[in-house]
């Protein structure tokens, strides 16, 4: 048997068959024994941090193998969601008026929620019923049970049984917590399965309004790897207001730039912040991700090119939030774009944005593949971005592939998960894994070629500054009349007499240019690095740009274009154009997380059409048009 388990471990990383062979040799199939839950399952536990406990809420995904390697995301929330707000409650007597259905509603909760999959009903002191996610009751001899809203501080309990319970007591156990009222534990309550790919872990802070200590990870992840096998170069973080600034603030103790590397002790999980240089007795690992909504950054960083973590945050462009939040998307951009990466931040930014809900909500934890009804609205996927990084280089470019493989979501995000594979497994070296990788690319790629006629990418940049790979048109003048014939689409196949011009440019001077400060450094699109750096420039002042396409083939098109800017000082630098009577208003400044402007039409419609600029000035760096089926 452990020779069969010997074998099994050759797929895994290095560090992670270190890890698993010593706690097989130690005579342990796993690091503490721990459950091993079909379907999902939730553990609400305590760890002691600084003599006391703390709350941690575990999400383990359904049909979860601990022989295998697991990845984990941390959750810190925000302000109103500390101070050790969780209460369990025991023994509530559910009434009834017909001895079928059985209600309670407590007192107000204040700001705490009940926790779904805590909740038990029991008869005469015996458990029959159980919570799920998404607030269902279901149990021997229940016909329909609900929690009740889960958003409200005064949930209506309701258990209907198929049998008279006429003689027999009916109570109620439960757990409520301020830590369900938003973000990662809100969507776990409310049914978000989180891709069933790894452990969900939300850490509730003790204190109120405070930032945290670093035992609020080391002693988080040592009970992790007691109780679980877990896979050392995929540990990601993601933080909510307070939340956000401790994992992205290097001024407090717990973010990823205190965190980028430390070791684990194998025998307990003791983490260790410096080199024991010991490979026997220790694990290194790291953070792999970072994400934030609404999170305050800042401090200094000094994250060199062999430790990079990749990072996402969301930010409204008018969040004042806790201590003066103010937006730093466009300054992180600068401050990592003068460092040379291969994996660059991504920003979004919400023009008017405030540090409320609408931000961290709807363009962040709502995301797009939660699967939760009137909750899956945002532009992007936390949870999909997070899980495809790994410190592992290999792993991490096979979970870029997995991840475009899926093809989720729309023909865009399609297309750029797609590049962004491409680009990562390009890192790796040259090898059986890089080979047979670029092989399920090309595959993909035939697969998703299958959906359009085509599709075509002009790099717009400067004579120093360019991009001009394979299936890629180059544009580096945009004075009056300029153009570009006979464009190849994506796959480098020319198509004859399809030209792309610009008409009579209103700017005077600086058609084009590098984009300053740094920020033009990102992958933005899912293209290669230089189709960001530098564009031709769309100024307000100015009035609106003509172009178009000549020689288009009938029939329906989509055009998509992507801007960047040079200064992080905010005003609304948005890209406009009215197409097909369809007025499409994108505000772009620090836009790297799936942020494009877009518009549908016919060859008519794209023929002649016109770019301008809202406020200030935009740097248009990329326009793809695709040709439907």
């Amino acid at each position: 048997m452990r020779l069969i388990i010997l074998f099994l471990l050759l797929s895994l990383s290095a560090s992670a068959q270190q890890n698993k062979l010593i706690w097989l040799l130690m005579g342990n199939s796993t690091p503490g024994g721990g459950p091993s839950p079909s379907p999902a399952n939730y553990v609400h536990t305590t760890v002691t941090i600084s003599g006391n406990p703390v709350n941690i809420f575990i999400y383990e995904p359904e049909g979860m193998n601990l022989m295998s390697s697991v990845p984990v995301l941390l959750f810190y929330g925000g302000d109103g969601t500390d101070n050790n707000a969780t209460t369990a409650v025991t023994g509530e007597v559910m009434s009834t008026g017909n001895d079928l259905t059985y209600t309670f509603t407590p007192a107000s909760l204040g700001g705490n929620r009940v926790i779904a999959k805590s909740v038990v009903v029991k008869v005469n002191g015996t458990p029959v019923g159980y919570g799920q996610w998404g607030g269902t009751i279901t149990g021997t001899g229940i016909s329909t049970g609900t929690t009740g809203s889960l958003t409200s501080a005064t949930p209506n309990f309701s258990v209907t049984f198929s049998s008279s319970q006429s003689g027999n007591t009916i109570t109620l156990d439960y757990v409520h917590s301020a830590m369900f009222f938003e973000a990662v534990p809100y969507m776990m309550n409310h049914g978000d399965e989180f891709d069933n790919k790894g452990l969900v872990v939300a850490v509730q802070n003790r204190g109120n309004n405070t930032d945290l200590a670093l035992g609020y990870f080391t002693e988080v992840m040592k009970y992790l790897w007691a109780n679980y096998t877990i896979n050392p170069d995929r540990i990601n973080m993601t933080g909510l207001s307070r939340g956000g600034r401790q994992v992205m603030n290097a001024s407090v103790n717990i973010s990823y730039e205190d965190l980028k590397e430390f070791w684990f002790t194998n025998s307990d999980g003791t983490i260790l912040t410096t080199d024991p240089e010991d490979v026997v007795n220790y694990t290194k690992s790291g953070i792999a991700s970072v994400s934030y909504a609404t999170g305050q950054t800042g401090g200094t960083y000094n994250h060199p090119y062999s430790y990079v973590t990749a990072i996402a945050g969301v930010m409204g462009t008018n969040d004042s939030g806790f201590g003066g939040v103010q937006n730093p998307g466009p300054n992180l951009a600068s401050t990592y774009g003068a460092q040379t990466y291969n994996e660059y931040p991504y920003t979004r930014n919400i023009w008017n944005g405030t540090h409320s809900a609408s931000v961290w909500h709807d363009e962040f934890y709502h995301r797009m593949f939660s699967g939760v009804s009137g909750k899956a609205n945002a532009k992007w996927d936390y949870i999909a971005w997070h899980w495809r990084y790994s410190m592992d280089l290999e792993e991490c470019a096979t979970l870029f592939v997995e991840d475009a493989e899926m093809k989720r979501g729309s023909e865009a995000y399609q297309i750029i998960a797609y590049r962004e594979a491409v680009r990562k497994v390009a890192e790796l070296s040259s090898g059986a894994t890089k080979t047979a990788l670029e092989g399920r690319l090309a595959t993909l790629k035939t697969d998703l070629d299958g959906d359009i006629t085509w599709r075509l990418v002009i790099a717009h940049g400067t004579s120093s500054v360019n991009y001009s790979g394979s299936g890629y048109n180059t544009m580096t003048s945009h004075t009056d009349n300029q153009r570009v014939d006979d464009l190849k689409d994506d796959n480098n196949n020319t198509l004859t007499g399809v030209d792309f011009f610009i008409g009579n440019n209103p700017l005077s001077s600086n058609f084009q240019a590098e984009i300053s400060s740094n920020r033009g450094m990102n992958n933005a699109g899912g293209f290669p690095l230089n189709v960001n750096r530098s564009g031709f420039r769309i100024a307000q002042a100015s009035g609106v740009c003509p172009m178009g396409f000549d020689g288009l083939p009938s029939g329906s098109y989509k055009l998509r274009v992507y801007a960047n800017e040079g200064s992080g000082s905010f005003l609304e630098r948005s890209i406009t154009a009215t197409i097909d009577g369809n007025t499409v208003t994108q505000f772009m400044q620090g836009g790297s997380l799936y942020t494009f402007a877009e518009w549908t039409g016919d060859e008519a419609d794209f023929a002649s059409f016109s770019l301008g600029a809202v406020a200030s000035e935009l740097y248009v760096t990329a326009i793809e048009l695709i040709r439907l089926n």
